[in-house]
């Protein structure tokens, strides 16, 4: 797999009142961004740093076009305009070889080999159609994949990507490990670069006992990744970070066709929610929507009974955004339009102490993270090094 996907799927990443919903600029517009953007993904993807740095540069003037039409707002502001780009440019193959050598076979069940960390199915839809909708994905998470994948409804198989990662050979011990993480996160990685996803509908479905442990464990551990759960005949037991379920939508369903029925159905998520409260258990965790933890100590690390946890919530009439972390001591934020005004100074306030910070926009900034986490979110602004001041009586390892 190239080491840039192979980095990515490692790698770990309601709309406010004022800030833009819906689309504003004109399908042409959305083309010439989309043309760059997927130029600079193509130049990325095959190492070519001189195609991608051009690309960039493109990009820029393009930006610097649409703003002189906006006449005084940027259009790195648009948040909505900028999620329709991400898709509107790049091509996808419908049949043929992948970069892995793997083929691509509409309507059919595909093993392929994780680069040496285990094995997945793949399946996608007979009348697989990149140029004209992006397709939810289904990860389904059981003993038998390849059977379970057969008992789908044909209105799922029709509409949607399915990810199986084989669970047989894996333990508990090394679920959390680089082991786990290869399987569950390659084949998303290997989804994003050769499939048109839609990753506003990513959702998990698990049966049996060790399908659904696996499963929930990895939705808290990235629940800003999932827009939902869905188990079959069985609920989620407890394990460390469990409260995070809280931020995904899930239920319990009779079999896989009625979990499967659900996800066709349930809501998209929402990658920019104004308040959430996660708690962070794995090392290589941190990541919650556009928060991360960049120093924190993990549930081995902190007194029995403690968990690291950080809480975010934005008051936009203030343009404040507060964080309270409990053996959190570092953080780095993601922004756009959409959570703060990011024409305004922003009010950081770190469990209870305030700073002010005055962000800004800029094309490098938005598409290095868009790079850098697989996802189609937009941040053209980031805050990189947040100190929180030590809460009174934490005992960790800061």
């Amino acid at each position: 797999m190239n080491k840039l996907f192979t980095s990515l799927a490692l790698a770990l990443l309601a709309a406010p009142l004022c800030a833009q919903v819906e689309p504003e600029l004109k399908a042409g517009d959305h083309s010439k961004l989309g043309k760059q953007i997927a130029n600079w993904v193509e130049a990325t993807i095959e190492g070519d740093t001189t195609a991608a740095s051009e690309a960039l540069m493109e990009l820029d003037k393009v930006v610097a076009g649409i703003d002189k039409k906006l006449k005084g707002r940027s259009a790195l502001s648009l948040v909505a305009d900028w999620s329709l780009a991400i898709s509107a440019g790049r091509s996808y193959a419908t049949s043929g070889k992948t970069p892995d050598g793997d083929y691509i076979k509409k309507g059919s069940i595909q093993e392929v080999d994780l680069a040496g960390w285990g094995t997945a199915s793949i399946r996608i839809p007979a009348k697989y159609e990149p140029k004209k909708v992006n397709y939810p994905v289904i990860m389904l998470v059981c003993d038998t994949p390849t059977a379970t994948i057969e008992t789908m409804s044909a209105e799922v198989l029709d509409n949607c990507i399915i990810l199986a990662p084989h669970i047989q050979e894996m333990s508990l011990e090394l679920l959390m490990k680089d082991e786990g993480k290869s399987l569950f996160l390659l084949p998303l990685g290997r989804a994003s670069r050769d499939f048109r996803i839609d990753r506003a509908r990513l959702f998990m479905v698990a049966e049996g006992e060790k399908g659904i442990d696996f499963a929930s464990r990895y939705v808290a551990v990235l629940p800003y990744y999932f827009a939902g759960l869905a188990t079959v005949a069985g609920s989620c037991g407890d394990f460390p970070g469990k409260a995070n379920l809280s931020l995904v939508e899930h239920g319990e369903h009779v079999d896989v066709a009625a979990a499967t029925e659900w996800c066709m159905t349930a809501a998209a998520r929402n990658p920019y929610p104004t308040e959430f409260v996660v708690e962070l258990t794995e090392p290589w965790m941190g990541r919650a929507y556009w928060a991360q933890a960049i120093k924190f100590d993990p549930i081995g690390d902190v007194p029995a009974g403690k968990v690291a946890r950080m809480k975010v919530a934005v008051d936009r009439s203030t343009n404040t955004i507060t964080i309270d972390g409990e053996y959190v001591y570092q953080v780095m934020l993601f922004l756009n339009d959409v959570i703060v005004d990011l024409d305004q100074p922003i009010t950081l306030m770190r469990n209870g102490k305030s700073l002010t910070y005055q962000a800004s926009r800029s094309v490098g900034t938005m598409m290095g993270i868009f790079g850098a986490n697989i996802d189609d979110t937009v941040f053209p602004a980031s805050i990189r090094r947040i100190d929180l001041p030590i809460v009174e009586g934490e005992t960790g390892s800061k």
